[in-house]
């Protein structure tokens, strides 16, 4: 009897193993040109897992005694991912990847406005025409940038690989990979500029510059006015409509003055909590 019992156990295991590969491979999703199997859209989610963070280990930046080191270059967005690859749009509109400490340009590229770049270094662009494309490896030519289903105003990439954008309406949307559909975020409206934070929550600026964070199913006002924001796995940082720097206190629920900083307009946060900046004309810094 045990015996009988023994090999139903193994015939069910080897059954369930088969169906799981079998529906493996019918969602197999070939390259472009060659006929997916599956609704899918090209671009593949891969989830980081997250570090268990815990409130005492936030809030650790220095605010003063840094210094903002200029950079080359002139741009109008930038982006950093999770992991520390770094991109920008330069002033000629086209993507530009920070290399060996210095700018590499993307010959493909043209008419980018703004830009996020995820963990594994992809790059995610909109353009002049408000199409979104995304760039899975820089080495592959002008076949490397592929088009993603609708338009948008603003585009940013979480941690954990969520992609949020502003759509055209100003209303903020969530991209869904495996549908390549844009899902609407409830109650938004009059958005301009988007970040998610390290769990994936979007945080966003409106046409009143005021700031706003999802989550618990609502909107929640985090206070100040800004010009743009940026956020890491830990911090949150921002530009304010007077041109300064800004790194928000979660503790005390405000905002607290990175010193230094003039005529910010755009900002990026680097892995070490390290803002990079775009001041009025294009130029670069980065606060040590």
């Amino acid at each position: 009897m045990k015996l009988k019992k023994m090999k139903f156990k193994v015939v069910m295991f080897i059954i369930l193993n088969m169906v799981l590969f079998s529906a493996c491979n019918d969602t197999e999703i070939k390259p472009s040109g060659q006929g997916n199997t599956s609704h899918r859209s090209q671009i593949v989610p891969y989830p980081l897992p997250l570090p268990d963070l815990k409130i005492e280990e936030r809030n650790t930046f220095r605010v003063s005694g840094g210094k903002w080191q200029k950079l080359p270059g002139c741009a109008k967005d930038i982006a950093i991912g999770s992991v520390g690859d770094i991109a920008a749009i330069g002033c000629n509109g086209k993507v530009y990847r920070w290399v060996n400490n210095d700018w590499q340009e993307d010959a493909s590229s043209q008419n980018a406005s703004s830009i996020t770049v995820d963990s594994w270094g992809r790059i995610f662009v909109t353009n002049d025409s408000k199409e979104i494309w995304f760039r899975d490896n820089p080495n592959t030519g002008n076949n490397g940038w592929k088009k993603l289903a609708g338009k948008a105003l603003d585009i940013e990439v979480s941690a954990n690989g969520d992609l949020y954008c502003v759509g055209t309406n100003h209303k903020v949307f969530k991209y869904d990979y495996y549908s390549d559909k844009w899902t609407e975020v409830p109650g938004s409206s009059s958005v301009s500029r988007i970040t998610v934070d390290y769990s994936g929550a979007p945080i966003i600026s409106n046409s009143s510059d005021r700031v706003w964070k999802y989550q618990s199913s609502r909107w929640e006002h985090l206070g100040g006015r800004v010009e743009d924001i940026a956020a890491n796995r830990t911090e949150l940082f921002a530009t304010g409509t007077n041109g300064k720097v800004y790194w928000f206190d979660f503790f005390k629920n405000d905002w607290v003055e990175v010193a230094g900083a003039q005529k910010a307009e755009q900002i990026a946060v680097y892995t070490n909590d390290s803002p990079w900046v775009i001041v009025d004309g294009g130029t670069i810094y980065r606060y040590q």
